[in-house]
């Protein structure tokens, strides 16, 4: 489905220890192995992220810094709120600025232990950057009612 570009979300669900990793994994090797996303493939561990949107920032960062096609640092641009000022702008200052430059990206981010709270955050992303896929593994099916209503469509 992804290739075909059929679908713009993936999900791989099961309980924990069955192997929804390892095929989230393989899945994205197949898919760079063969150049399927011009823009590349983002691997995010959602388990240990505090922030989606901050772990999908950092990964876009440390591609540029490899070299490989990626984006100026949101640091040196000035974009962000400064640190000490309100989380929750900062927050929607990182959100605007991941929005704006995934906007014409054909990409695909790969989601490892995803859960249902960053519904409503990837809805929004998909809404806004039509070219950007997402493979996901979670427990438990993400449900339409996690997104506010808005995930259906990406299915």
């Amino acid at each position: 489905n992804l290739l075909a570009r059929s679908r713009r979300i993936v999900s791989v669900c099961g309980a924990r220890g069955h192997g929804k990793s390892t095929i989230v994994k393989a899945s994205a090797h197949y898919l760079a192995d063969r150049r399927a996303f011009v823009d590349g493939i983002l691997y995010i561990n959602c388990k240990s992220a505090a922030s989606l949107t901050e772990e999908i920032l950092s990964a876009l960062e440390e591609r540029a810094f490899r070299g490989r096609k990626g984006m100026p640092s949101r640091r040196a641009s000035g974009k962000f709120v400064e640190v000490g000022s309100d989380a929750r702008a900062a927050e929607e200052a990182a959100n605007k600025y991941l929005l704006s430059h995934l906007h014409d990206k054909q990409c695909l981010i790969v989601l490892d232990d995803l859960s249902a709270a960053d519904g409503p955050f990837l809805a929004e992303l998909l809404a806004h950057c039509h070219q950007v896929q997402m493979l996901g593994c979670m427990d438990t099916p993400l449900e339409d009612g996690d997104s506010g209503g808005r995930l259906g469509d990406f299915f």
